[in-house]
């Protein structure tokens, strides 16, 4: 019976990796994207936050591949499913956006799209 134990613990572990991983394919499936009629996303994760006070606030610079506006009053910042308030610092040179956007209360990583 050893190897039908071993042979039922690797089947049940592979299970778990698989819905592990569909779990996480689905968090970020285009259905559960806020505005579907917006093509181009970027994802951005803040790590590292241990302390945060009502006044945080991270700066993001990335590439727009030029599809964005010009002024970059198109693009907008989201937490999950909620809009967060951020602010266009500027656009360009050539392709880039730099963003301000204030982050949550929470500590720990935040992840923005």
């Amino acid at each position: 019976m050893p190897n039908c134990r071993s042979w039922l613990s690797r089947a049940c572990s592979l299970v778990i990796l698989v819905l592990a991983a569909w779990a996480e394919a689905q968090t970020h499936a285009p259905t559960a994207w806020w505005n579907t009629d917006w093509k181009c996303r970027r994802r951005v994760t803040v790590l590292g936050r241990t302390e945060t006070t009502s006044d945080d606030v991270c700066f993001v610079e990335f590439p727009t591949a030029g599809m964005t506006k010009p002024g970059g009053e198109d693009v907008r910042v989201l937490e999950g499913a909620s809009p967060v308030h951020s602010k266009v610092l500027f656009m360009g040179p050539g392709d880039l956006c730099k963003l301000a956007i204030k982050m949550s209360s929470a500590k720990g990583p935040s992840t923005f799209y």
